[in-house]
C-alpha cells in the first residue's frame, strides 16, 4: 500500500510540475522598456492589454541582441509587438519577439 501512495505521488508531483510553463504563450503586447543590464541580460518590459499585465522579462539568449533591437525598435516606432511570454510570472523567459504591422 505505501509502494502504491508513493507512485500516485510521484506522478501527481510529475504531472503538475510538468503544467508549470502551461500559461506560456502569444500575446500582443506593447513595450515599454528595453535594454540590457550589467549582469549581461537582456529585458524588455511589455504592457499587455489582453491579460491586463506589466512585466518584465529576460530574453532568451537565442534572441540576443536581435530580440532586443527589435524590441527597440517597436519602441521607437511605438509599434506592438506579438511575445512569448508567461505574462503572470515577473522575468520569466520571453521566447520570441515580432514587431507587428501598423
Amino acid at each position: 500500500m505505501k509502494t502504491l501512495v508513493k507512485t500516485m505521488l510521484a506522478v501527481s508531483l510529475a504531472l503538475s510540475l510538468g503544467n508549470a510553463h502551461a500559461e506560456v504563450g502569444y500575446f500582443e503586447c506593447d513595450v515599454t522598456y528595453a535594454g540590457s543590464h550589467a549582469n549581461g541580460k537582456d529585458y524588455v518590459q511589455v504592457s499587455c492589454p489582453d491579460t491586463g499585465t506589466t512585466s518584465w522579462h529576460i530574453l532568451a539568449p537565442k534572441l540576443g541582441a536581435k530580440g532586443l533591437a527589435v524590441g527597440m525598435t517597436a519602441l521607437a516606432l511605438n509599434r506592438p509587438v506579438t511575445v512569448t511570454i508567461d505574462p503572470d510570472v515577473p522575468y520569466s523567459t520571453m521566447y520570441a519577439i515580432y514587431l507587428k504591422r501598423p
